[in-house]
């Protein structure tokens, strides 16, 4: 499965993770053999329902980029809760980045591409990062550009998706990514989407956790990412949601407090609390519950933190209130931001607000 995949794409470098993720494959296999999956993990729609009636073109389109050694499905349940907390509904598109980012992708030809190790030496990470960051730019263009144009009467041979293109609104199109996405998304504001910026089309962008500082494992001089961005800011309203791990680092901080300075202000900038990278995936629904505390002591969450679950559905409605409160005809209302609970929008990275547990 896509979540098995992710989890030796993870561990790949080390072969103590491998021995440990082949023995959780075995045990989820077995216990899923005896217990219905749906104790673990929440049940997702797979199909379209229109519970009533929605007016073509009224919707707006989130865009989701995934992160480094993830792959579209991994962040599926992510996507699926974003088109209910969204105040009103929202069109939400997920997809494999081609670039080797992912771990399980395929090309227009059916073939797997692999995925590229964290190099050390070669490829250098000077050119491998900003050449996959561009790519994945590009591919979030296309997807944007290919949902927009069935939107505008083309048709695609799968009715489905006509019917939903058909409601997607192209002057609301919301950009959102995690880590290596995150990074992705402050590329396509900043280069190939800043048309779609300067015509008032993306009314905002979504970074969680963003990679924003590459560290080479030779040791090597560290840099930004994505270059442009840290230079000229995201000209958009920005949400950037970081861990306390990444905010931690003197590097990744240092960077990401001067992407947030650069970019269209007022911008939101949190921290949440207790948390590592790896609270901003969904993987803790993936697990029985009494898994998540080894997955902690492992470091892969923050070992203080008691609940990963309700770590995620916060970081979730975060999003989808900054979201709502941006593209909403009411979004400039003085009432606006007691709507949803949330985060709150600061323009200095110094007044940071934390989402607490």
């Amino acid at each position: 499965t896509g979540q098995l995949d992710v989890s030796r794409a993870l561990f790949r470098r080390s072969r103590v993770m491998q021995i440990v993720a082949s023995i959780l494959e075995w045990m989820v296999k077995i216990v899923a053999y005896v217990l219905p999956s749906r104790l673990f993990v929440p049940k997702l729609s797979s199909t379209y329902d229109c519970v009533e009636p929605v007016e073509e073109g009224s919707l707006p389109l989130v865009v989701f980029s995934h992160g480094l050694t993830g792959n579209g499905d991994e962040n599926a349940m992510l996507c699926s809760a974003l088109t209910r907390e969204i105040v009103g509904g929202a069109i939400v598109a997920e997809f494999h980045h081609q670039d080797g980012s992912a771990c399980e992708a395929v090309d227009e030809d059916g073939h797997e591409i692999p995925y590229i190790p964290d190099p050390i030496g070669s490829p250098d990470p000077r050119d491998l990062r900003p050449k996959q960051v561009r790519q994945r730019a590009n591919e979030m263009k296309s997807v944007i550009e290919y949902l927009c144009a069935i939107g505008s009467g083309e048709e695609s041979s799968d009715p489905l998706l006509n019917r939903v293109a058909r409601l997607i609104d192209p002057r609301r199109i919301i950009p959102v990514g995690y880590s290596f996405g995150g990074a992705t998304v402050a590329e396509y504001c900043s280069t190939v989407g800043l048309k779609k910026v300067e015509d008032k089309c993306v009314p905002c962008a979504v970074l969680m956790d963003p990679w924003t500082y590459v560290t080479p494992r030779d040791g090597s001089q560290g840099f930004r990412l994505p270059e442009k961005a840290h230079d000229e800011g995201i000209q958009v309203p920005t949400l950037t949601l970081s861990s306390e791990e990444f905010i931690k680092s003197p590097d990744m901080q240092a960077a990401t407090v001067n992407l947030h300075n650069r970019s269209l202000q007022p911008a939101s900038f949190g921290v949440v609390d207790k948390t590592r990278h790896g609270n901003f995936m969904e993987l803790c629904f993936w697990m029985p519950q009494f898994l998540v505390p080894v997955a902690a002591r492992i470091e892969f969450y923050d070992k203080n933190n008691k609940s990963a679950r309700d770590t995620y559905r916060k970081i979730v409605a975060a999003v989808a209130n900054f979201i709502h409160l941006k593209t909403s005809p009411d979004a400039h209302s003085p009432l606006a931001p007691r709507m949803r609970g949330g985060i709150s929008s600061e323009s200095k990275m110094s007044k940071r607000g934390n989402l607490k547990e």
